[in-house]
């Protein structure tokens, strides 16, 4: 996890102070303060002695248990490093409710920007009422912290990848808006999902001539996929280059592929051969990237 400030005991103060007064933590308040004056006390490492010579990737956490430890949540958030890292790029996590100020600082900091799945978001960020979102996870701490983030990244040259959630955040983020339940909402009568919101599988179709297309050619045979939202209209600047066989969007990219969006999750298979080329083209990209700002 990276916060920034004059000394860690002050990166953690600021972080945690703006945490109390939006209300955002889901625990005692106590627990927090704890949990900070630990991490305020030790010592701060540079991102460089992180990196180790290797390009550096934020990673957008999800729910703010995560950072209290508790394993369910880091489990999900692992997997995503745990790709980054077997590519050869390193991992930083990027904590949820933090100061807008620091956007700058933030993704001054890394070569690669990675937006992670999660609950629904609000509808209100594309101007539409809650109609089949999921109201009981809406967040819009994360949300709008989130939006200030991807709006700044995507008006720069960082490559940014992102999952599920993530996705329809670079589609809301650019002037999109979503379709709140694939079934409810008649995009689709096939499933997206499995019971209890567990992953099931499906075949993606690759656009032909996209960046993507590129990386993993233009079919995949099964994706782990578990969600109920799609995207709706498309934000500028960005093409669907992916839909399952029943036409939901799967995939969308900007900028000749340095911005990409999956619906799907190729944390989840990372032994598979797909899943192998997006994050080695992860790596690409972002070593690009760093070879770039010497």
């Amino acid at each position: 996890m990276a916060l920034f400030g004059d000394t860690p005991a002050h990166a953690v103060d600021r972080y945690v102070a703006g945490v109390i007064r939006r209300n955002a933590f889901p625990g005692h308040e106590a627990e927090l303060r704890a949990w900070g004056k630990h991490l305020g006390s030790q010592p701060a490492r540079s991102l460089d002695a992180v990196a180790h010579g290797r390009p550096l990737s934020g990673i957008q956490l999800n729910h703010l248990l995560d950072l209290t430890g508790d394993a369910h949540h880091l489990g999900v958030r692992k997997a995503y490093a745990d790709g980054l890292e077997r590519a050869g790029v390193a991992t930083v996590f990027f904590p949820p409710a933090d100061s807008r100020a620091l956007i700058d600082a933030r993704l001054a900091s890394v070569q690669h920007l990675m937006l992670t799945g999660g609950d629904d978001l609000h509808p209100k960020l594309y101007g539409a009422p809650v109609t089949h979102a999921n109201a009981d996870e809406l967040n819009l701490v994360r949300d709008r912290f989130e939006l200030q983030l991807v709006r700044k990244a995507l008006s720069s040259t960082l490559p940014i990848d992102a999952t599920c959630r993530g996705y329809q955040m670079l589609d809301v983020a650019a002037g999109g808006t979503l379709v709140q339940d694939i079934h409810q909402d008649h995009l689709t009568t096939r499933a997206h999902a499995g019971p209890g919101f567990s992953p099931t599988h499906h075949a993606v179709n690759v656009e032909p001539g996209s960046a993507l297309a590129a990386t993993v050619g233009t079919h995949l045979r099964a994706v782990p996929s578990m969600h109920h939202e799609a995207v709706g209209k498309v934000g500028t600047g960005f093409s669907i280059v992916g839909r399952s066989p029943d036409g939901v969007p799967e995939a969308i990219e900007a900028d000749g592929g340095r911005v990409r969006g999956y619906q799907f999750h190729a944390e989840k298979t990372l032994r598979s051969g797909f899943s192998k080329a997006i994050y080695a083209n992860m790596y690409q990209r972002a070593s690009t990237y760093r070879r770039a700002l010497r």
